[in-house]
Order: structure tokens, then sequence, then C-alpha cells
């Protein structure tokens, strides 16, 4: 059976938070970032709340339609950058207060580094799969695929490539069983973990 995706409701926003914290609880730039485990626990909520209200004024979400399992943060062809002022009216100013000096200067260096690959390794016009999770006890059961098909179908009817980067080695044959082939792969500084960028013509299968 098909899962069925839509574009989230803002009133659902809360909702799909909380199901990518849940997600990105154990990933290996959060776990790096903010190792201590409870305070990876507050952290969490509040950063996907304040992705979501950005993605929701200049981007997408897609989420699954009935039960929300899996959602998906995309910045579309026209704004696939991520402005720093406009993350600052999201209410990102408040990062270095939740995750501490360690904790920023980490998500910092992480964000320096893939901006720099993002700027290199597509081509201008593009959409980018910001963050995409599952509810940890869904995985496995296609819900990641439905809502990756959702947004790829998207940039597809554009004529438009898919840009995503992760810092999970497990993700990647799942995205190259959707047409994302790995561009760059690479160390964070300072200790930090792998991290691999991908990306999928339009079209791709």
């Amino acid at each position: 059976m098909t899962l069925a995706v839509t574009e989230l409701a803002p009133a659902r926003a809360g909702e799909a938070a909380a199901v990518l914290a849940r997600a990105f609880f154990e990933d290996p730039a959060w776990t790096w970032a903010l190792p201590d485990g409870r305070r990876r626990a507050r952290v969490l909520p509040w950063f996907f709340r304040a992705a979501l209200g950005y993605a929701l004024r200049h981007g997408e979400v897609w989420a699954t339609a009935e039960r929300l399992t899996g959602a998906a943060i995309v910045l579309p062809p026209a704004r696939p950058l991520l402005d720093d002022l406009a993350l600052v009216r999201a209410g990102f100013w408040q990062m270095p207060l939740r995750a501490g000096p360690r904790g920023f200067a980490r998500f910092v260096t992480q964000g320096r580094v893939l901006d720099e690959r993002h700027a290199r390794d597509v081509a201008p016009r593009h959409g980018y799969v910001w963050l995409l999770g599952v509810e940890e006890g869904q995985r496995g059961r296609g819900v990641g695929s439905a809502v990756l098909r959702a947004v790829t179908a998207r940039r597809d009817a554009e004529g438009a490539p898919t840009y995503l980067d992760t810092t999970n080695e497990r993700n990647l044959g799942f995205y190259r069983r959707h047409g994302f082939e790995p561009v760059h792969a690479g160390v964070f500084p300072r200790g930090g973990c792998r991290y691999w960028t991908l990306v999928r013509p339009p079209g791709a299968s």
C-alpha cells in the first residue's frame, strides 16, 4: 500500500517537530554537536520547530498525510540556499543559548562546511532536501520512500535536480535507490563526524 504524502499544514508543525526530533536523536551530526543526551533532548524539538517555521515561510514541508510518521523540510529551486537573516527571524538566534558554547561552535562548523559544499556540488537551480526524518519505530516500512518520492516528483515536474547531505552512512543506499549519487565525502574539522553530499538529476529512477 502506498502511503499518502501531502504538504504540511502549519497547525501540524509541532507534531512534525516532535517526530523529527526523535528521528535525529542519534544522528552522528547531533551526537557530535551535543553529546549530552539531556541537552540534545531539549534542543532538538526547539530546533525542528524553528526549521519548520522557516520552511513554511520560505520552502516546503512534506509529511505523511494521516498518521505523521515522516517529514521532509525542503527548499525549492527559487530559494534553495539557507538565508541567514531569515534564519534569525525564524528564531535561530537562540541557538548559542540553547546549545551552549561548545555545541554552538560545532553547529557553526558543520553549517559552514555544508554551506560551502552546497554552493560547489550542485547547479544553482535545484531543490534542497534540508532535513528528512522518519519516526524510529516506522523505519523500513516505506515512510521515507513515500516522502522522498513526493519531493522528487515536484522537482521532476520543474526539471530541477535535487540536492541533499547526510552524516549517516547507512542512508547512502536508501538515497541511491531513489536516484541520488554521492558527489563528495568528507569529515568535519576538529574531530567531527563524516558527511556526504548527493545529487539526483531530474527524472532519475
